[in-house]
């Protein structure tokens, strides 16, 4: 009896095992050293990208497109954001928890005192982890979103809308000015003898 038991469980094991072992192998994720350090540009690259974009302004964009590329589970308030021209990230070669990324900036607008010209350099360093097989971002570097000139303008439009504080109010205006200059008027053509 005892050895029908063994047996029956040895044959029961040995039929379960492709089952549990296909369910254990999904959280296993082999990749060479080239493959992770891809990865690792490739994650850093997606965040700057949609920071870039402006997606870090709102919390539900924040939530849907840049939660999934970080560990950071809360959405983070910010006292200002940096408007960019442009961001230069170099894709790592070899494997980094650390990763930089240089932005050109054009400006500064903080929250309460307005909009300041700042054009200079910004260096960020990101760190990354491997998290369960996914790359994620344990540290973006700075609590400021990094956005672009076209961004900035659409967040300043929409808290225009929504603030009822003339301060404010003033502030974005005159944000608004320095980032959208009209255009120079046409001079008529001069007449030449």
């Amino acid at each position: 009896m005892r050895r029908n038991m063994v047996l029956l469980s040895f044959v029961l094991f040995l039929s379960l095992s492709p089952a549990l072992l296909a369910q254990a192998s999904y959280r296993i994720k082999t990749r060479t050293a080239a493959e992770l350090a891809a990865e690792q540009s490739r994650a850093v690259a997606a965040w700057c990208r949609l920071d870039y974009e402006g997606l870090r302004l709102r919390e539900s964009t924040w939530q849907q497109r840049m939660r999934p590329l970080t560990t950071e589970k809360t959405y983070a308030e910010f006292p200002s954001i940096l408007i960019i021209s442009r961001y230069q990230f170099e894709p790592q070669e070899n494997i980094s928890t650390v990763l930089n990324v240089s932005y050109t900036t054009v400006g500064r607008y903080d929250l309460g005192f307005g909009y300041q010209p700042e054009p200079g350099q910004d260096m960020v360093t990101y760190r990354v982890e491997d998290k369960g097989g996914d790359i994620l971002i344990t540290d973006t570097g700075s609590p400021v979103p990094h956005v672009s000139k076209t961004a900035a303008v659409r967040w300043m439009k929409e808290r225009l809308q929504e603030t009822q504080s003339a301060s404010e109010k003033a502030q974005l205006e005159e944000a608004l000015k320095a980032l959208e200059p009209k255009p120079a008027a046409p001079q008529p053509p001069s007449a030449s003898k």
